[in-house]
């Protein structure tokens, strides 16, 4: 089974040197490392540039395109180099856990996309409340960050709905869109990842993505329903 992740790069020296260090240390299984360099200045290009693995490939971008624009940049890489049964997008201040393959390998046995953090979206204006914590609650989607998925899935889908310029929205999107195709969605709560994640999830420049983006969601679903997915 040929596995490719993909990590975007941007001002991030001192975690991707522990997200990737944790992936050669903690994966087992053979896997394609794919970094989308998006025009770090604080030494993280040139990192990523030094690393001498047979396994790693990267692409450099001469401005930040975002997360978005860059997971889909980094998939179709990926696929020119090899075409893949799975692709994991994992973000460079996420780090792995050893086993975090297996685990994972052994949930999608039963689901096309594996999150591993969860969240409910309220209704009826569409807005992520609650970050799950709890394998017996519900939840409506899976965040980017840590998701696995079938590449075949990825591709029917249409890959992550750039409208969603930069950042945010984009995974609510691709879940609800795969949900209303038919394809399965299930969380690993079994804490192989960390998120060590520093500072507001929300500052203001951010937040002007976020309010953005949650207008289109809001917009593109607004006659839909949420699903309640429960893997307990």
């Amino acid at each position: 089974m040929n596995i490719h992740i993909i990590i975007l790069t941007y001002n991030c020296l001192n975690k991707i040197k522990q997200c990737i260090g944790s992936l050669y240390k903690n994966t087992s299984h053979d896997f394609k490392l794919f970094i989308i360099e998006n025009g770090s200045k604080d030494g993280t290009k040139e990192y990523v540039q030094s690393i001498k693995k047979n396994n790693l490939f990267f692409l450099i971008q001469e401005k930040n395109i975002g997360i978005i624009k860059g997971r889909n940049i980094g998939y179709k890489f990926s696929q020119e180099i090899e075409k893949s049964d799975l692709t994991f997008f994992l973000d460079a201040d996420q780090i792995v856990l050893p086993k975090w393959l297996d685990s994972y390998l052994e949930i999608m046995k039963k689901f096309d996309i594996v999150g591993v953090e969860a969240w409910q979206i309220r209704y009826p204006d569409f807005y992520p409340i609650k970050k799950i914590t709890d394998p017996t609650e519900t939840f409506s989607y899976v965040g980017g960050g840590g998701m696995m998925i079938k590449s075949d899935v990825f591709e029917k889908l249409g890959k992550f709905d750039e409208d969603y310029n930069f950042m945010y929205f984009e995974d609510p999107s691709l879940c609800l869109l795969a949900n209303q195709n038919g394809y399965k969605i299930g969380w690993n709560y079994n804490h192989v990842i960390i998120h060590n994640h520093e500072g507001p999830l929300l500052n203001k420049k951010n937040k002007q993505y976020f309010i953005k983006n949650w207008k289109k969601f809001q917009k593109k679903w607004n006659n839909s329903n949420i699903p309640e997915f429960k893997m307990e």
